[in-house]
Parts: structure tokens; sequence; C-alpha cells
């Protein structure tokens, strides 16, 4: 089943706050998406410089992007 990786991700330092919510799609088990979730992230945040993470993440179910 899909899983989609979902977290908001906010522009810091922007004069006017600018957040996204972020989707991930995630083809694996729940739990896989549970324990290496936060890498995933890690690795989004990496490569889109000047965001930070606002909030906590969850795998959603049954999500097709």
């Amino acid at each position: 089943m899909l899983y989609v990786l979902t977290f908001v991700a906010c522009l810091a330092g922007a004069p006017e706050p600018r957040c996204d919510r972020i989707e991930l799609p995630w083809d694996g088990p729940a739990f896989r998406c549970q324990l290496f979730g936060q890498m995933e992230i890690a690795r989004w945040l990496r490569e889109h410089p000047g965001f930070v993470l606002e909030g906590g993440w969850r795998c959603e179910r049954g999500r097709s992007i």
C-alpha cells in the first residue's frame, strides 16, 4: 500500500511566514515510514536550504500522488 510522509516546512527568515505542506510518496510498509521518515525529511531539508521543519510529521496511508 502506498503511504505518504507528510510534514510542514517553513522558509526561515522570510519577512512573511511561508509554510508548505510537503507530501513525499512512500512505497513500503508503515513501520518503515515511521522508522526512516525522519531521515527522509532531513534529506529533503538538505535539498531545500532555508526551510525548517515546523512541528511533527506523520505517515498517512491510501493517498495517491
